[in-house]
């Protein structure tokens, strides 16, 4: 063949070529080559398809002849470094291959400087915080609400007065809410271009990491250090929403100017891939061993990727089932199309930004794949390379940590380290609405994150709304969970009373009940005289018959244009554990 001998003009061994495909497996790139990092491509196989099944199909083992090859065994991929000739007329000609992606640089992470007076120095607040936090750790309370005063930026206030506000009122938007042990025992991982760990933001909470403990980034090469100065203020941003987590640095990110001592810094989408795997695997490793005082991760992703990569949407889709929620960024395009990995739905959750005037936030994208609104323009944040000063920055990436944040705090409080649709659940069960919201779209939602602390439809005793005293969510590989019932019969009432089936609680007022199933058979006699929503959303079947039965239950609820499905879990009364089990939408 005309290919193999070039191939083997190269210096690459051949084996016989087995069975070919009649036309090329898919091929996923960007159309502007600047995007593209030279000859480097990311190849994904069939579910059972090996990679001696590959090598073999091509002719060629590559794990042997390329200069550069890395086995991706958790998604069954590949990176390797690869002529056109090769990828083109042998790798896509493989039946077992699902797609090829070419390796993409990732858009640079969006923000900039704004033009207001920097702070010098935030040391009277954080020392009254610290003193704060140092104070209720001692508390027995489930929970502790208190209020600070603060002159340190207006995004915490905004999303933590459970209404609107008044953006000239100065009393009320220098006024902050929150509950002790906020976010305590999260690591939340900043995907970014590094983290200043030596600025005062980081020194009174629990000690933030470089991720693996290393000077130096894996991902992009070189030190993990901010030189940039992005991710050190978004991870002030998330720290200041949950102040007991545990801020872990993932440089994924960097500059990239000649001029720049990082110029030989790579961040592209193997870089992001590899850092999603590393944290996910620790994050399960940290399931199986339950560490004391851990309670689950969370990703923030303030920057955006090639819109039709589907390995780095596979990666962050296994970071979500293993229980890890992910924060992303709608971008600064001034656009009504967010751009990856916003939207992608039910594995993601994605902001964008406005102003104190609730005023779309300057350049901030906005359209369908938003998921929720949050403050972007203007915000205070620790500036890297410093050890006491602050700077204002505004964009949509300013917005991502804002809500990475407030995951930390339903993650810690509830534990919820397996459940993501619950997390994400908890965000549009506490967010407002805000009638002054202005420069958005019709496409775009509505809903204004807050993180429930002065939330009106909140259970009494509870720091927001969506939880219940046993509340103990687990995401579940299944699409059904058995529901036992065991009803006592009365063999003596011909006519006995109908039996109830409960699913209630977790879902917000006014949800829409969609639809109802019992998906095993009932025993002789029974059937399913009808379903209702009550007032607080909560879902009821009614059997017709009472009797020992073993039913599995699935309820699928509508609220705020998401589709979310519920089952309850019962045995002898219909008051249970609740567990959420998937998520669409």
């Amino acid at each position: 063949m005309k290919v193999l001998s070039v191939l083997l003009s190269g210096g690459l061994a051949t084996a016989a070529i087995l069975s070919r495909s009649e036309s090329p497996r898919p091929y996923h790139r960007d159309l502007d080559d600047s995007k593209l990092v030279k000859d480097e491509y990311l190849v994904k196989l069939s579910s059972g398809h090996t990679l001696d099944n590959h090598f073999k199909v091509i002719g060629l083992d590559l794990s042997k002849e390329c200069e550069i090859f890395r086995h991706m065994p958790r998604y069954n991929a590949y990176h390797a470094r690869l002529n056109e000739e090769t990828v083109h007329n042998l790798i896509r000609y493989d039946p077992g291959v699902d797609y090829v992606e070419h390796n993409h640089f990732l858009e640079s992470p969006d923000a900039e400087t704004v033009p207001m007076d920097e702070i010098e120095s935030q040391s009277n607040e954080l020392h009254e915080r610290a003193e704060l936090m140092n104070d209720l750790r001692k508390r027995d309370e489930p929970y502790k609400r208190f209020v600070l005063s603060t002159t340190h930026g207006w995004g915490r206030p905004y999303i933590t007065a459970g209404k609107e506000l008044d953006p000239d009122n100065g009393t009320a938007i220098q006024t902050s809410y929150y509950w002790d042990h906020g976010g305590q025992g999260v690591d939340i991982y900043i995907f970014d271009s590094g983290v200043d760990l030596n600025h005062v933001a980081f020194v009174h909470g629990v000690t933030p990491e470089n991720f693996g403990d290393a000077d130096n980034s894996p991902y992009t090469g070189g030190p993990a250090a901010d030189k940039d100065g992005h991710g050190t203020h978004v991870a002030s941003i998330a720290l200041e929403i949950a102040p007991w987590a545990k801020i872990m640095n993932v440089k994924i990110s960097c500059k990239r100017s000649d001029n720049d001592p990082e110029s030989d810094c790579k961040q592209t989408t193997l870089g992001l891939i590899n850092a999603l795997e590393d944290v996910t695997a620790v994050h399960r490793k940290k399931l199986d061993n339950n560490p004391d005082g851990w309670t689950g991760s969370v990703i923030n992703l303030s920057l955006g990727v090639f819109e039709g990569t589907q390995l780095v949407k596979d990666a962050i889709e296994d970071a979500a089932l293993s229980g890890i929620p992910v924060a992303a960024t709608a971008g600064n395009g001034d656009r009504p199309n967010a751009f990856a990995p916003c939207g992608f739905r039910g594995i993601t959750i994605c902001a964008s930004a406005v102003n104190r005037r609730y005023k779309r936030g300057l350049g901030a994208n906005y359209g369908k794949k938003v998921d929720v609104i949050a403050p972007g323009e203007g915000i205070l944040g620790a500036k890297a390379n410093t050890y006491n000063e602050w700077t204002y920055k505004t964009g949509t990436s300013m917005a991502t940590p804002f809500l990475a944040g407030t995951m930390a705090l339903y993650v810690g409080y509830e534990e919820l380290n397996t459940n993501v649709p619950a997390v994400f659940f908890r965000v549009h069960a506490n967010t407002i609405t805000v009638n002054s919201l202005s420069g958005f779209n019709d496409a775009t939602t509505t809903e204004f994150l807050n993180t429930g602390i002065n939330n009106p439809r909140k259970q009494h005793g509870f720091p927001y709304a969506g939880t219940s005293p046993n509340a103990k969510l687990r995401l579940r590989d299944t699409t059904e969970e058995e529901l036992n019932v065991n009803v006592k019969r009365d063999d003596d009432n011909d006519d006995p009373e109908p039996t109830t089936i409960s699913i209630p609680d977790i879902a917000p007022a006014g949800a829409t009940a969609t639809h109802v199933s019992l998906s095993t058979d009932l025993p002789t006699g029974f059937s399913v005289l009808g379903s209702a929503t009550a007032d607080d959303g909560a879902v009821e079947l009614t059997l017709s018959e009472s009797g020992a039965a073993t039913i599995d239950a699935v309820a699928t609820i509508t609220s705020n244009g998401d589709v979310i499905s519920f089952t309850d879990s019962v045995t002898g009364t219909p008051t249970a554990i609740k567990t959420l089990f998937n998520s669409t939408g």
